[in-house]
């Protein structure tokens, strides 16, 4: 996700975004990568927690709504989860991977990958 670490940095969480070093975090996420072969695309994350990640639909919701629900493809899922997918979705559409109508490639690589996620201490050395 492209995050907008100026604007972030002008918002109630001014402090904790200056203090996470966000910028710091993103060169060493990077160069991890790197060394790792992989690839770091930045996305434009507008849009993602509205947008149906089945369908392309467009469903409008509050911020204290946590459930995506398409009135149109009848999907309903975690808001989070919802926006997670769109984001895999265009960074795997930026790098020039196809996805089928209906963004399938990646929920589906998602899905699979499910249960390989490794999650370490956050202190834990890169």
């Amino acid at each position: 996700e492209n995050l907008n670490i100026k604007g972030l940095a002008r918002t109630k969480l001014a402090k904790s975004i200056h203090d996470a070093a966000w910028g710091a975090f993103l060169e060493i996420l990077q160069a991890v990568a790197v060394r790792r072969g992989l690839l770091v695309q930045e996305v434009n994350p507008r849009g993602t927690s509205i947008e149906c990640s089945n369908c392309g639909s467009l469903v409008e919701k509050s911020l204290s709504n946590r459930v995506h629900h398409c009135s149109s493809c009848n999907v309903k899922i975690d808001r989070d989860w919802n926006s997670g997918i769109n984001i895999l979705n265009r960074g795997l559409l930026a790098v020039g991977l196809p996805l089928n109508g209906c963004g399938k490639l990646a929920q589906d690589a998602v899905e699979q990958q499910v249960s390989f996620v490794n999650l370490r201490s956050p202190h834990h050395n890169l």
